[in-house]
């Protein structure tokens, strides 16, 4: 497939994925998270069936290891680990709280801990996408757009990342910040608007990141199951991308659909532990399902007219249940093979539910594997609100930058050791 271009005099700028890069902090093993998880619901004194309920609920989301911010997850981490997991913010020790009274981290702790950790694991998955674009720089990026649903401070991630990169100060910006999972995607949407609405023969670039700290919104003083569901399956993590005026995939179409599903799935902020973020989650799985894959919603799927092969698909692994739910008309209606969402289940089996980062993730690992011409991602999150997008083949894609992991190792009884400490 020849490479699309906008050489031609006059022609409008079109948007290509032109770089890529994710960053987590140190993964746990699913043993160790449900370890010290149980040790902290039983500190406020949650029941036995309560901490069983939990680890049924861990053990059936078949999430193998978590990327996890908290010092606490990891024993015997040095000292330098440490402060990068945000020791020096005051996250308090398990024995202070005990000793204070105190049964989880206030708002205060969460806010320090999110200053802390935010701006750098951003800087991390920005770099790593700077690193691997092969016909750009810092210097060529002109926006920026950051998202994120844990936490918010001013000057916020954007300005932060300018500022580190040594952009120039003109650089434009925008945060997309307490969206939900579906945001990534609507940052990636709206940075081809911004490239395509340059002048002919201009080169905007536009840096996106998506980060999530949601291991700080852990509250072992509440059990209800949208909690119990939303502590066990959600992990931190940011993912980057460049969108810019070549690379080798042509993001080709982008779109967004609200369903008027408000009571399926929503987050909002509660007065529990600090004013913490709680997903509520109401029939989400049926909802989600009927809102993308009925023909009117999976645009960039039912390619009706096209005789060309099915694209490979990158959807947001929101939890195993949603994944299922979407596996079956996929596999029905649109005739896609069993393994279409191998990567959304290797991305969610290995680091969790990653939030506005999940589909920057997921979207990477497909981006760097497919041996299709066209790639189809799909993500949602609270409203229901759904996006989308497409990707035409435009060279041979490159080297893998993201491993792929295996879907076989994420079964409920996988509660080996598969602790990595190693960043991507």
């Amino acid at each position: 497939m020849e490479r699309v271009t906008s050489e031609l005099p006059n022609a409008r700028p079109e948007a290509f994925v032109a770089a890529y890069g994710t960053a987590t902090p140190p993964r746990v093993s699913t043993q160790r998270f449900v370890e010290v998880t149980s040790a902290a619901y039983r500190r406020p004194g949650k029941s036995d069936d309560t901490i069983a309920k939990f680890v049924r609920i861990c053990k059936a989301a078949r999430v193998t290891g978590r990327s996890m911010s908290l010092a606490k997850y990891h024993a015997g981490t040095e000292t330098a680990e440490v402060q990068y997991l945000g020791k020096p913010a005051g996250e308090p020790r398990e024995a202070e709280l005990i000793a204070k009274g105190r049964k989880g981290l206030t708002a205060e702790q969460r806010a320090a801990l999110w200053d802390d950790i935010a701006p750098k694991l951003s800087l991390e998955a920005a770099r790593s996408a700077l690193a691997s674009w092969a016909e750009g720089s810092a210097s060529d990026i002109t926006h920026v757009i950051t998202t994120n649903t844990t936490g918010w401070r001013e000057p916020g991630i954007a300005t932060h990342l300018i500022h580190s990169l040594g952009l120039s100060l003109d650089t434009q910006k925008a945060e997309l910040n307490f969206n939900g999972c579906f945001c990534g995607m609507t940052c990636l949407r709206l940075a081809r608007d911004i490239v395509r609405s340059g002048a002919a023969g201009e080169r905007r670039a536009v840096l996106v990141v998506g980060i999530e700290l949601s291991s700080l919104h852990a509250d072992e003083t509440q059990d209800d199951p949208s909690t119990l569901v939303t502590h066990s399956l959600f992990s931190d993590g940011a993912g980057a991308f460049v969108i810019a005026t070549s690379g080798a995939w042509h993001f080709a179409d982008a779109g967004m659909r609200s369903p008027d599903v408000a009571a399926a799935l929503g987050a909002y902020f509660t007065d529990g532990a600090g004013r913490r973020l709680l997903a509520r989650l109401a029939g989400g799985g049926a909802a989600t399902k009927s809102s993308c894959t009925d023909r009117s919603g999976l645009i960039a799927v039912d390619d009706s007219d096209s005789d060309s092969e099915l694209p490979a698909l990158a959807l947001h692994p929101g939890g195993p249940r949603i994944l299922d739910a979407l596996a079956e008309p996929l596999c029905t209606i649109f005739e896609f093979n069993k393994d279409a969402l191998r990567a959304s289940y290797a991305t969610l089996f290995e680091y969790g539910n990653l939030g506005c980062a999940a589909i920057l993730f997921v979207l990477a690992r497909v981006l760097s594997t497919a041996t299709e011409g066209r790639v189809a991602s799909l993500t949602f999150g609270p409203g229901v609100t759904v996006e989308w997008g497409a990707f035409e083949r435009t060279v041979q894609a490159r080297t893998p930058c993201v491993t792929p992991v295996s879907c076989e190792g994420g079964s409920p009884e996988a509660f080996h050791d598969t602790t990595a400490t190693q960043r991507h």
